[in-house]
């Protein structure tokens, strides 16, 4: 009975590696940090530009496999497959193109969360990190307008909402 769920952002990942892990039954997560202009800013590939293209890529044909798995009746949905953002100082001014990329991508849900302390230097979590009432002024304001898509019919889950509202309700 043991779930594993690997978080990647799926450069590395080719079509062996991403047939082994739906084989395995093994969830997927991939960095998704927003469009182009926040992704790249946010994770940049050392020496050689922006990730965000590369990262679509694969988020596509992962995509995809996962689509022919369900048309083979193994039981596996494009749910199956989640992106993580994390927030740095450089999303703070981009909230609704941060969500409206994961709908332009196909995803219902979104987990926004801030930028970790762990495994980053003080000065580079100083350089790129934001504090913690920047962030929670993002969240709401990201929270606000997935309630306004939802009520417009358009579903989006915010993750870290969706999982205290299950725990409060149960």
């Amino acid at each position: 009975n043991l779930k594993i769920d690997l978080v990647s952002n799926l450069t590395l990942l080719d079509d062996q590696k991403m047939e082994f892990l739906l084989d395995h039954d093994v969830a997927v997560s991939c960095s998704l940090d927003g469009p182009a202009e926040v992704h790249d800013q946010n994770r940049p590939f050392s020496g050689r530009g922006g990730s965000h293209a590369k990262v679509v890529k694969k988020i596509a044909a992962m995509k995809k496999k996962i689509e022919a798995r369900r048309a083979d009746f193994r039981g596996k949905s494009v749910e199956d497959l989640n992106a993580i953002t994390t927030v740095s100082k450089y999303s703070l001014p981009f909230s609704r193109e941060i969500i409206d990329e994961y709908l332009r991508l196909k995803f219902n849900n979104i987990f926004l969360r801030p930028l970790s302390p762990f495994g980053l230097s003080p000065d580079v979590r100083h350089q790129i990190g934001c504090g913690a009432e920047e962030f929670i002024r993002f969240y709401r304001k990201s929270l606000d307008y997935i309630i306004d898509l939802n009520l417009k019919g358009t579903l989006m889950i915010e993750r870290n909402a969706y999982f205290a509202l299950l725990k409060i309700l149960k």
